[in-house]
């Protein structure tokens, strides 16, 4: 099952694409019956049929494993971010004291 915010999101992206006749993009997420979410990618393009009709030759792809790698990413990114914080602010409050290789730092 499609998300309801999805659904109203998705039917918008279709209307856009019939009224440009522009390549449509989607990517959704879905509820199986068995209650796992995975991750949908739509692609297609419009074609205009003789009776005005318009129909999308396209696919659908399964990007759950991408969407779940790119969570990852995020996460990584985030601790790689905070990690920084700490190391400026430890800089700005520690010296090195030389070839023995150690610092010291004050406390505040």
């Amino acid at each position: 099952m499609m998300e309801p915010d999805d659904v109203a999101a998705s039917q918008v992206a279709v209307a856009e694409s019939a009224a440009n006749m522009s390549p449509f993009l989607y990517e959704t997420c879905f509820t199986l019956p068995t209650g796992k979410r995975i991750w949908t990618r739509f692609q297609g393009k419009p074609t205009k049929r003789e009776d005005g009709a318009i129909l999308w030759y396209g696919i659908c792809v399964d990007i759950t494993q991408l969407k779940t790698l790119e969570a990852e990413l995020q996460a990584r990114i985030k601790e790689i971010q905070e990690t920084q914080k700490l190391i400026s602010f430890n800089r700005k409050r520690c010296r090195h004291l030389g070839a023995n290789g150690r610092w010291y730092c004050t406390r505040t």
